[in-house]
């Protein structure tokens, strides 16, 4: 119960931990354990935490072992992402609506 990632992500060359923060605050070490977490999981993967929360940075200064493998963004910057991902779709697909509107939903957070 102490590690509750909140997405994984594995492919064949990465694996990736998504911790996702709306109103719960970050717990001490949190990160660092993800990141020891996923670095043993990973089987010779590249290594990968994203911590994404309304102000995109965390209380806990980044050790420097891990500052290239715990990326921080704010959800503005996934709204963002995802306003930009719709432009290549046509204007009247349906996807590219659901992604502005989750944009939209996410940008308030």
């Amino acid at each position: 119960m102490t590690n509750r990632v909140d997405i994984e992500i594995t492919s064949d060359d990465a694996f990736v931990f998504l911790e996702l923060k709306i109103g719960a605050p970050e717990r001490a070490g949190q990160l660092d354990r993800y990141y020891q977490l996923a670095k043993r999981r990973a089987n010779g993967q590249a290594v990968g935490v994203l911590y994404i929360t309304p102000g995109g940075k965390r209380r806990e200064p980044v050790r420097s072992e891990e500052r290239a493998h715990i990326v921080e963004i704010s959800w503005a910057d996934v709204a963002k992402a995802l306003r930009r991902s719709a432009t290549v779709l046509l204007v009247d697909h349906p996807v590219r609506h659901y992604l502005n509107q989750f944009a939209t939903h996410i940008n308030a957070l």
